[in-house]
């Protein structure tokens, strides 16, 4: 998730091919004959189409012509695990036995050596330059339009297409691809999960998001060196009870945390937020850019670096002791892949994070239409299952629009979650709202004070805006409907449509919910597929029930997120005009603190605690869960809650309601787990003990 806006995808099991055995004289006779026809457009080697992704956008795109043949084109080439069911399964039922390094991995799971150098060799004939990742399941290839377009069969050719902002909305884009899947030559294509990059689409969004509103005072405490009302790290570690943990000494020391992103940020900007702002007297050598695939744009704000710039404040606020690895990768499909590749062949990340998404229903709408592949989810798994075996724990944000991800990228009001957050082999990271008086100010058109509208949030709670819509007057806004349609934001959380229900995750069917928000205007997106694209509210829902017995649940753990009760991220680049300062949420927070957190317990436990999930859900159901569940459903109304007051001091009652919700899902009496906030708020010490157990 970048900017400070909105970050605002059948439902049949992903069936993951064997891997297919591969003859060795075979691929290298493919390869050998490919160098000596490479230079004849008449070459008679055997091919086969294998799947690309992201050119759905392409199909609807306008075409301006042909790419020209001196472009340069980075590509992916994944490789299927040719012991995929065995890795994933003994990741998501809690790796047993010591962890792998990299060379233990690539023996057992990566693919054959002299597979790749065949594939290597048949690239080269074209000139393309490749370098194979230490993991031995991601090629990583160089080259011009032209030479891609003999090498894999295809025409490259340029469109412009809408694509969705990384802040919210939609903007054009003028990008290359080819609607026709690439060929290699028979003998490799079985081992070949995915081609990655013959499209240079931008299809990840932030998950940070802007306060709103003109606050006249929020009840947070101010942070050293940090505008009032905006949280620090240190409000985090206080918040969620890490601190008895650094008190003792646990600080990361020893461990490294690193962070995948898509916008560049200037190295000087964290290290001036650790120690001119923090005052915590860490050093700058302890930061690393690893640049992926030439690298991330930026450091700029039309690109997201307020992202990069909050995560890396974030993790290495919370964990001081640790070295922190930035992965900037371009917004691309291969950049995503090989960040997460390559940090997984490096293994130098004890634990790794990403606050950037996409809604599972642009993935479900192009696979439908035949224009994305399912291996691009199987491939994203893949790698994190291999972090998972190798022991590094991985984080990925939730969404910033509540049970509605699509919003941002399709436009679509479904019922979705966040295509990375809902693989079962990463923790989805959602967001709540912190208790307190939250106080807005209501001018008239003079910009003259009149009254003040407040909302009073008794018990931390699961984020959504619902409690903002009553405040309209105060954000300006005509009526109390438009502020509800107009707001609709929180924590990402549902039920995945692509992604199976994990072991761990047994019991979870059963939810409650109250539909604010009614989909209306349904239309078909994709062959049988119908979407609705604009809502229905309704003021005051009454609970009902539900149950789902498929696909993955989201997220997994919570805490703040909401920006109302957000945190200060600083550049003095991108905010010179509020000296350096701006308050920002999401769940863009919630995974780099986890980040930090991890760092920090690894620490304190002396070794890496690995993949969360398996055990976190196994401790929720003891006796002494490290996890506050937040399943209460009550509607909060009334003067008590929501309240206008005059500038006499009197308080006026406000039409509206509330609860604790992300604007769908709440909680269910007695559950240890619930699509609104997962298994709830963690207790960090406690947990941290169980990890050392």
């Amino acid at each position: 998730m970048p900017n400070a806006h909105p970050i605002v995808r059948f439902t049949k099991r992903r069936v993951i091919a064997s891997a297919l055995s591969v003859g060795v004289a075979g691929a290298l006779i493919a390869a050998q004959g490919a160098t000596a026809s490479a230079a004849s457009s008449n070459s008679t080697t055997p091919t086969v189409s294998v799947p690309q992704s992201n050119v759905a956008p392409l199909a609807a795109g306008t075409p301006l012509g042909t790419t020209d043949p001196n472009t340069p084109v980075q590509i992916s080439i994944i490789l299927r695990s040719p012991q995929l069911g065995q890795l994933e399964s003994r990741v998501a039922n809690g790796w047993q036995g010591p962890y792998l390094n990299t060379q233990q991995f690539a023996n057992q799971y990566g693919q054959s050596p002299i597979l790749i150098a065949a594939i290597e060799l048949y690239l080269k004939a074209f000139g393309i330059k490749t370098n194979a990742l230490a993991d031995r399941l991601d090629i990583q290839a160089t080259g011009t339009a032209g030479q891609f377009n003999k090498a894999l069969g295809v025409s490259l050719k340029n469109f412009r297409i809408k694509a969705p902002n990384i802040h919210g909305g939609f903007n054009n884009q003028t990008v290359f691809g080819t609607l026709t899947n690439p060929r290699v030559p028979s003998q490799f294509a079985g081992p070949i999960l995915a081609i990655l990059g013959l499209s240079n689409y931008s299809p990840f969004v932030s998950n940070a998001k802007t306060a709103q509103g003109h606050k006249v005072n929020v009840t947070q405490a101010a942070g050293t060196g940090v505008p009032a009302g905006m949280m620090t790290p240190a409000d985090f570690v206080k918040n969620y009870n890490l601190k008895p943990i650094e008190n003792g000494g646990a600080k990361g020391q020893g461990t490294t945390l690193g962070i995948v992103t898509f916008a560049a940020i200037d190295p000087a900007t964290p290290v001036a937020f650790w120690n001119n702002v923090l005052g915590l007297n860490v050093p700058a050598s302890r930061l690393k850019i690893i640049p992926i695939d030439g690298g991330s744009p930026g450091p700029s704000a039309a690109v997201g670096s307020e992202e990069t710039d909050l995560d890396v404040e974030q993790s290495g606020a919370i964990a001081p002791g640790a070295n922190v690895r930035v992965y900037e990768a371009p917004n691309t499909d291969p950049g995503f892949a090989d960040a997460y590749y390559t940090a997984a062949s490096d293994n130098m990340n004890d634990t790794l994070s990403i606050s950037w998404g996409e809604s599972e229903t642009y993935i479900q709408q192009t696979v439908l239409q035949g224009t994305e592949t399912p291996a691009y989810v199987a491939s994203t798994d893949q790698v994190l299952a291999e972090l998972g075996a190798q022991g590094t724990s991985n984080f990925s944000s939730s969404g910033d629009s509540g049970a509605y991800d699509a919003l941002g990228d399709v436009g679509s009001t479904n019922l979705a979650v966040d295509n990375g957050a809902d693989s079962p082999y990463t923790t989805a990271a959602g967001g709540t709202t912190l208790p307190g008086t939250q106080t807005y100010g209501v001018f008239d058109s003079n910009g003259n004070l009149t009254s003040t509208e407040s909302a009073n949030i008794p018990a931390e709670r699961a984020w959504s805006w619902d409690y903002l819509a009553p405040l309209y007057q105060a954000l300006g806004l005509p009526s109390l409907s438009a502020a509800a349609l107009a707001l609709v934001s929180g924590d990402g959380g549902g039920y995945s449509v692509l992604e199976p229900r994990p072991s761990y995750q047994n019991g979870i069917s059963g939810f409650n919910a109250r539909q604010y928000f009614t989909p209306t205007d349904f239309q078909q997106v994709a062959p049988g597929l119908t979407e609705p694209t604009n809502f229905a509210f309704t003021q005051n829902p009454g609970l009902k029930s539900g149950h789902q017995n498929t696909g993955r649940g989201e997220p997994d753990v919570s805490t703040n997120a909401d920006p109302q009760t957000g945190y200060a991220v600083y550049d003095p680049t991108l905010f010179a005009s509020s000296g350096g300062f701006a308050q920002y949420g999401g769940t863009s927070f919630v995974s780099p603190q986890l980040n930090g957190t991890t760092a920090v317990i690894d620490s304190y436990a002396g070794h890496r605690v690995g993949f969360w999930n398996p055990k976190i859900y196994n401790w929720a159901k003891g006796g002494n869960s490290p996890f506050t569940p937040l399943n209460n459903t009550t509607v909060f109304s009334g003067k008590k809650y929501l309240f206008q007051t005059n500038l006499k001091g009197v308080n006026t009652a406000l039409q509206g309601v509330f609860s604790n919700n992300n604007e769908y899902y709440t909680g269910k009496k007695g559950a240890t787990w619930n699509p609104a906030s997962g298994l709830g708020i963690p207790n960090l010490t406690q947990l941290a003990k169980n990890f050392a157990k």
